[in-house]
């Protein structure tokens, strides 16, 4: 009598662990994860408010005489914002839920920001001079991104490849394992977005480079006279 007791038990258990997979092969939705890469541009922020001798101490550190000196910046920031939809699919009891990637939607944000310094006034040779040769460096910016967005695009759908098929969980844990897989992803994809970014900064560091720079002081006479008084600038 025991030994069909037990038999019994084991069959109960055995029954009630392929319940949820049983289930879920019949029931769960095996959605196509829409994928989406938007291109997002910001508007260009024109900075100011700082000398050429300012800037040179922000960004160098120091201020040597006859020393190299920095008159304008130009590029800005990029980063990657992404969205991340689920779809649930929960038993009868309410017991068990399926969790699969309905919809994610990656926006590869760039943020151009250009700054001259304030010794040259806007309409000036040396002013024209150096925003000319920062806007090098957002065109640079958002080639790189033009060209990149759809790498972007096929690195996450590598990435997404992990979660295709729904996930069976328990219906109390739905919202720690959604949450568990959209920080998995987006761990991912900053990963890859790092890896790429070399790219970029390799990139605006040509433009900044000595033929480039004799071009641009070429151009005008009186870098050596940038004594324009203090005012407020308009954009």
């Amino acid at each position: 009598m025991s030994r069909y007791f037990l038999i019994g038990i084991v069959f109960l258990f055995a029954l009630f662990a392929i319940c949820p997979d049983a289930w879920a092969q019949n029931s769960c939705p095996n959605p196509k994860t829409k994928l989406v890469v938007q291109k997002v541009k910001k508007r260009t922020e024109y900075l100011g408010g700082y000398t050429a001798q300012e800037m040179t101490q922000m960004h160098m550190g120091s201020v040597r005489q006859n020393g190299p000196a920095i008159y304008g910046t130009g590029g800005g920031q990029m980063g990657i914002d992404m969205d991340i939809d689920f779809k649930q699919h929960t038993n009868s009891t309410g017991t068990v839920s399926c969790i699969g990637l309905e919809k994610v939607i990656v926006k590869f944000i760039a943020f151009p920001a250009i700054m001259v310094a304030e010794d040259f006034r806007p309409g000036t040779c040396e002013y024209n001079a150096v925003m000319e040769h920062e806007q090098k460096h957002i065109s640079t910016m958002m080639n790189f991104q033009t060209e990149y967005a759809p790498k972007l695009k096929y690195a996450v759908k590598q990435i997404l490849k992990k979660y295709g098929q729904p996930q069976v969980v328990s219906s109390v844990n739905v919202k720690h394992q959604a949450l568990q897989i959209k920080s998995d992803i987006e761990a991912a994809t900053a990963n890859y977005f790092e890896k790429i970014y070399q790219v970029q900064r390799k990139r605006q560091q040509r433009v900044d480079s000595a033929e480039e720079y004799a071009k641009v002081f070429a151009k005008c006479s009186g870098w050596a006279r940038a004594t324009a008084p203090k005012y407020k600038r308009r954009y």
